[in-house]
């Protein structure tokens, strides 16, 4: 019998983190993690965890997002409306704990940076008049965004400029590569399982 359909003497467990406590299902960390589930295949640790919780050591800020997806399957997206950028950095330091973790699915989403195909970010422009020292150049005030855009070339490298401001911008989230289960990541993943570690240009859009 597989440990993912065995019955466990408890249904959760405490995982402590710098004096911070997570109870996760049990089911849950053997379902998502190889290290769990080698770890409840040795009844002494089991019944450690059982009175004790499980010690773990990572950065508690980190692991909230390491549990969470622990818990539900859903891959710690970072994304900040605003800047339309990625926290790469707590990328990579989840990836860190996701290996020491053994948590193969989290590990190859944050390897082939599949959050990239989680979000769609599309934004819509309108012509403003504005003379700015150096029109060249995108430039905020007041918090608004203005591109430049040489429309016609005049003698010396000079040219009319025009200034495009964002009016609205639209952010759709793509749950099918968001979850372990989505549709997109799963086909993708039965693709890698089976040697083959390319992104089809046919899942990149499902």
């Amino acid at each position: 019998m597989s440990l993912q359909s065995a019955t466990f003497p408890l249904e959760c467990v405490q995982l402590n983190v710098d004096g911070t406590g997570f109870v996760v299902p049990v089911m849950h960390l053997v379902k998502r993690s190889d290290y769990f589930s080698a770890y409840f295949s040795d009844p002494q640790r089991l019944a450690t965890a059982t009175s004790q919780g499980i010690a773990i050591s990572a950065d508690l800020e980190t692991f909230k997002h390491v549990v969470s997806y622990l818990r539900h399957g859903v891959f710690p997206l970072l994304y900040d409306q605003v800047t339309g950028q990625h926290d790469l950095i707590r990328y990579e330091k989840i990836f860190v704990q996701a290996q020491e973790l053994r948590m193969r699915k989290l590990v190859k989403w944050l390897e082939h940076k599949l959050y990239f195909l989680c979000v769609d970010a599309r934004k819509t422009w309108s012509v403003v008049e504005i003379s700015p020292r150096n029109p060249f150049r995108t430039r905020t005030r007041n918090g608004v965004e203005y591109v430049a855009q040489v429309t016609e070339s005049r003698p010396g490298g000079s040219g009319e400029v025009k200034w495009f401001v964002e009016v609205t911008k639209n952010i759709n989230i793509n749950r099918r590569w968001l979850f372990d289960f989505g549709h997109s990541f799963e086909a993708w993943w039965r693709n890698l399982t089976r040697g083959d570690e390319n992104l089809p240009e046919y899942f990149q859009f499902r």
